[in-house]
């Protein structure tokens, strides 16, 4: 059984931090506690535990290491032990907000990162959630929900390479990158997580601005695609609609695709 080397409460990490990167927003996860894993299967496994049972609903599940991470579509999420950001954070939330998380949580993924580089650096959201820098991977984010007649839970988790170096990031089928990398310099993981929850506080409050902020941001590696296995009829990628979901044109004819249904994995 997974046993949590220790836990705090995010008000903690407040005190530290708060004179660098300010307080956390209408106090959002202020009732919030970090439990931080030395190993585990999945913090996503854990929280959608929690989530289903309805308990330790206010608990981030952070991991220095896990044994069966993965990212959308299941998809391995391959990190070296003590060197990354890995958690999972349960969002309660109504319906109406729910349905712009995606953007929410990338966005706020993306303004985290960009608070921690070098300017000059390029920074973008490979559609729908990855995070590219300098055009390799250095973030990916997952959600998965439980909708009810009221409230939605959401159990978002987020992958952030911190501290990895060249090796740690090398044979992954995909240019990757880090922090540390790029930085020169090693970062505090748990100064990183407040950071995260200080920018998702703040995009809770969504509205056209947060989206327009979103989509300037946005970058598709593909301008035409093939669908449902089809290698003869190209689609061409117009954009994004007000959802986030992708615009495709075909013989003068849209089609309105979600993340659940294509994929720009390289």
């Amino acid at each position: 059984m997974n046993k949590s080397i220790n836990n705090f409460p995010v008000k903690r990490l407040e005190q530290l931090h708060e004179k660098k990167h300010g307080k956390l927003i209408k106090n959002y996860f202020m009732n919030y506690e970090i439990l931080r894993y030395e190993s585990i299967e999945s913090t996503m496994k854990t929280v959608n535990e929690n989530i289903k049972n309805r308990e330790f609903l206010n608990q981030i599940v952070v991991a220095n290491f896990q044994t069966l991470g993965h990212g959308r579509f299941n998809r391995k999420w391959y990190s070296k032990k003590d060197k990354d950001l890995l958690a999972s954070i349960p969002i309660i939330t109504n319906k109406k907000t729910s349905v712009h998380m995606p953007i929410i949580l990338s966005l706020s993924i993306f303004e985290t990162i960009s608070e921690l580089i070098s300017p000059g650096s390029e920074l973008k959201i490979k559609w729908p959630n990855d995070i590219l820098l300098n055009s390799k991977k250095i973030s990916g984010m997952i959600t998965e929900n439980i909708v009810e007649e009221k409230d939605v839970y959401i159990n978002f988790g987020v992958g952030i390479n911190v501290n990895s170096n060249f090796d740690d990031l090398s044979g992954k089928g995909f240019l990757a990158t880090s922090l540390k990398i790029e930085e020169s310099k090693y970062f505090n993981i748990e100064e990183i997580i407040y950071l995260l929850l200080i920018k998702i506080s703040k995009n809770l409050n969504f509205n056209k601005k947060i989206f327009f902020n979103w989509k300037r941001n946005l970058y598709f590696p593909k301008k035409e695609i093939f669908l449902n296995n089809n290698n003869i009829d190209k689609y061409h990628v117009d954009g994004v609609d007000d959802f986030g979901n992708l615009i495709v044109s075909f013989k003068e004819k849209k089609f309105t695709l979600s993340s659940d249904e294509i994929s720009f994995q390289d």
